[in-house]
């Protein structure tokens, strides 16, 4: 095959800007900006040096970039991949040593238009005038929302709750520089469509004008207009089409693996199934053949990226026995639904080296399951819960705040759902608050949910018959957090150091929830001091005597802690840089 140009491959799972700001609104931090998870405080009183032994999944990169550079070297490309911005220095490494002829930027994990411009002016300053190409999730939202606009009924409709539809997408407002600097590929996947434009490219044809015929795509026209190209579905075969391991320039221990596309379920308050309408599922022998490849390269912990790993209870014994007769030796984690786990596959799913799951459960009220769209019974969910603590599986439980029918009686129900589940377990579960957002192009997003539910406003800014944005926000999301007391809250890694007892475990959690609370109430020194003296000697090792140090010498200062800093969580990026 005939060697071709350089493409750069830009997946970033942030703009690199967020810090402190972004974590979540319950989280402790320490002085060196970590979270205060048990093995990170163990590490500190203890003045142990760092353990690798914990799986982080911030940590981990985005599949998109390892998949774009093993595809487009499969196809005689030199591609090369930069996931984090590291103050540049990747870009600058990249600039010494490479001359693309194109540059691809993956927005799977950028959300709104502000991020996706501080990435191409990070491009643009870097690779000057070198054709950039856009695609993935927030570049498809956009095209969806796009075709929604141009049905003036349904936009005359939206308006009437309080919704500027337009306003959603840079394909209608977006007047940005940078981002009219680029080139966007709209289709569900892209890759094939990535190829025209590089073949175009090298043909030194890469003018909007000379893009129109290609399909997919979305051009910042001279005149300031924007226009969008035909759609054509591409050829996508998940069981040839996957990260060849053997080609990309390095792996890390996480590896993010994908066994499946789209969702059967109809969850109103998710837009994952208005991006991938079509359920595929990939081939065990598929799967097994690319963490074959990745092992071979160093990759130890793999993490399904797939909506639902666990689809049906048949789906679990066919990956999971694959996954045992072949002897992979493998730890894995993913997005799992807990009422697909019962008594005859728990040791299975076990065996085949599941670790961690992360489970979307919502509410713990029936009703608001229902309203949400959510098919599943709570018995169900608990006793999957149980069972996969019970044998040694980690869950992640998220909770949506907020959604229509919410109110006080349904936050007790789903308090005391939290509550029922066992916190004695061989590993545990934690739980995670999300305030509802309403997302575009999702159920909830529609006229037939708006007018149900009399819902007004959108995303961040919203209300309903029974609650408001600002409500769940100020109010009604430390209520929950103040009455869960059966598990703790979410802190990313493990968070249950080697060699502690399950008892030291939970009131290291509950020590912490009070840290967090003294936080929230804004507490005196003394107070917080009394509590960080707790858990202090609890995680300290017997020894030596120490004289116990002040909290400050540990943790962030109060502005960056639960209750002030969930203040500045509410400010727009846009106003950071004067706090």
């Amino acid at each position: 095959m005939d060697k071709k140009g350089s493409v750069v491959i830009v997946a970033p799972v942030s703009t690199g800007d967020e810090d402190i700001y972004m974590l979540d609104f319950f989280q402790l931090v320490l002085k060196d900006a970590s979270v205060a998870s048990l093995p990170n405080l163990d590490r500190l009183f203890n003045a142990r040096p760092p353990s690798l032994e914990h799986v982080d999944l911030r940590a981990g990169n985005s599949m998109a970039g390892y998949y774009l550079e093993s595809w487009l070297k499969l196809r005689g490309y030199d591609a090369h991949t930069v996931f984090e911005w590291e103050g540049g220095e990747a870009f600058s490494r990249l600039a010494r040593s490479v001359d693309p002829i194109a540059v691809a930027l993956s927005t799977t994990f950028l959300m709104d238009q502000k991020s996706v411009a501080i990435w191409l002016e990070r491009v643009q300053s870097t690779f000057g005038n070198v054709p950039i190409i856009v695609g993935g999730a927030y570049v498809r939202k956009n095209k969806i929302r796009l075709d929604q606009i141009r049905d003036m009924d349904w936009l005359q409709a939206m308006r009437e709750f309080g919704v500027e539809p337009t306003l959603d997408c840079m394909f209608v407002t977006c007047t940005e520089a940078a981002l009219r600097k680029a080139i966007y590929i709209t289709s569900e996947f892209g890759e094939h469509t990535l190829l025209k434009i590089l073949e175009r490219i090298e043909q030194g044809r890469c003018d909007c004008q000379d893009l129109v015929g290609i399909p997919n795509l979305a051009l910042p026209m001279p005149n300031g207009t924007w226009q969008t190209t035909a759609e054509e579905l591409e050829p996508v075969n998940l069981d040839t089409d996957y990260t060849r391991w053997d080609l990309v320039e390095s792996v890390v221990g996480l590896v993010p693996i994908r066994a499946s596309l789209g969702c059967p379920y109809k969850c109103r308050f998710c837009d994952y199934r208005a991006l991938h309408s079509t359920m595929r599922l990939r081939s065990p022998e598929s799967i097994l053949e690319e963490i074959q490849l990745a092992k071979s390269r160093g990759g130890f912990w793999f993490y399904f990226i797939d909506d639902n790993a666990f689809l049906t209870t048949s789906r679990i014994s066919q990956l999971t026995t694959a996954i045992i007769q072949n002897s992979l030796d493998i730890e894995w984690g993913g997005f799992l639904r807990a009422d697909r786990i019962n008594e005859t596959n728990i040791q299975n799913i076990y065996a085949s080296g599941c670790r961690l799951g992360v489970c979307g459960i919502e509410s713990g009220d029936l009703g608001q399951l229902k309203r949400m769209g959510k098919q599943c019974r709570l018995e169900s969910v608990a006793r999957g819960i149980d069972l996969a603590t019970e044998a040694g599986i980690r869950l992640s439980l998220s909770f949506v705040l907020g959604f229509p029918g919410e109110t006080r009686e349904t936050l007790d129900n789903t308090i005391a759902f939290i509550n029922r589940i066992a916190s004695t377990n061989k590993n545990f579960a934690t739980y995670r608050i999300a305030p509802l957002t309403v997302n575009p192009i999702s159920l909830l997003d529609g006229v037939e949910c708006r007018r149900q539910y009399n819902l007004r406003g959108g995303q961040f800014n919203w209300s309903h018959d029974t609650m408001t944005r600002d409500e769940v926000i100020q109010t009604w999301q430390y209520y929950l957090f103040r009455h869960a007391e059966a598990v703790t809250y979410e802190y990313y890694g493990q968070d249950f150091p080697e060699g502690w007892s399950i008892q030291k475990r939970n009131e290291a959690f509950q020590l912490r929830k009070q840290l967090a609370v003294d936080f929230i109430d804004q507490e005196s020194d003394s107070v917080v001091q009394s509590h960080f003296a707790q858990l202090w000697r609890l995680i300290r090792d017997p020894g030596e005597s120490l004289e116990i140090p002040s909290w400050q010498a540990y943790m962030a200062e109060r502005m960056f802690q639960p209750g002030t800093r969930n203040l500045l969580l509410q400010v727009d990026y846009s106003e950071l840089e004067d706090i």
